[in-house]
């Protein structure tokens, strides 16, 4: 029905490449490459919630869709976000998050991939604050929270490096 619109947005991306949401879905490369980037994902995220005692109700999941590195340059193989990655922003506050803007197929004038995150975050009681980082970050490879740079108050934690994980 929406296939048409653009999986990055027209205006306000330096991508070479836009196609279709029907092109990538036609795309089996495209489509084999974003199952193994959730099998990898996955995987790390049962580590997670293994080692740290959370569970998968105080994850918060927002789309991304990967492509493979490596295929065609006989390179390290591997996947990085095809659009900002709404996950590699910066928490600013408890309640605040800078998030890349991700650039997304629109329906209507809504960038579907803004909204499904904004809701997600605000079930959270998040606000999503969105950045413009396409030309200077996204496309070196990197996001929001690998070019910026954030001061923490630590003054009223415990000293990481002098507690005991074990709890000994």
């Amino acid at each position: 029905m929406f296939g048409q619109a653009r999986a990055l947005e027209e205006e306000g991306t330096a991508a070479e490449r836009k196609p279709t949401v029907d092109a990538l879905l036609a795309d089996d490369a495209f489509l084999a490459g974003n199952e193994e980037a959730a099998r990898r994902i996955d995987d790390q995220i049962a580590v997670l919630l293994r080692e740290t005692g959370l569970s998968r109700r105080d994850l918060v999941r927002v789309p991304v869709p990967y492509t493979t590195l490596g295929a065609e340059t006989d390179g390290p193989m591997g996947a990085i976000a095809y659009s900002p990655s709404i996950a590699n922003g910066l928490s600013l506050t408890a309640r605040d998050y800078a998030a890349p803007d991700p650039h997304g197929p629109k329906v209507g004038g809504r960038d579907l991939f803004r909204t499904a995150a904004q809701k997600a975050l605000a079930a959270g009681g998040v606000r999503v604050h969105w950045v413009e980082n396409f030309a200077w970050s996204h496309l070196a490879g990197g996001e929001v929270h690998c070019a910026t740079n954030a001061l923490r108050d630590t003054s009223g934690g415990a000293r990481w490096w002098s507690t005991d994980p074990g709890g000994r």
